[in-house]
């Protein structure tokens, strides 16, 4: 149980940091090149980032 707690408080600091990346880097070049973002749209941004959906997704169609 012990070594869970480290590895736990690790892993929720990135998933905080990746929060604070999305609402000062991330959205606000979105917002100025699509315009505002719906409630909607932000959390599938969140989600899909949160996934690394990139690392499973390839340039070929």
């Amino acid at each position: 149980m012990k070594n869970i707690i480290p590895k736990l408080s690790s892993n929720l600091s990135k998933m905080w940091l990746r929060i604070i990346n999305h609402e000062n880097c991330l959205f606000p070049e979105i917002k100025e090149q699509l315009g505002t973002l719906s409630t909607k749209e932000e959390k599938l941004i969140k989600i899909l980032d949160f996934a690394q959906i990139e690392k499973h997704v390839t340039g070929h169609l």
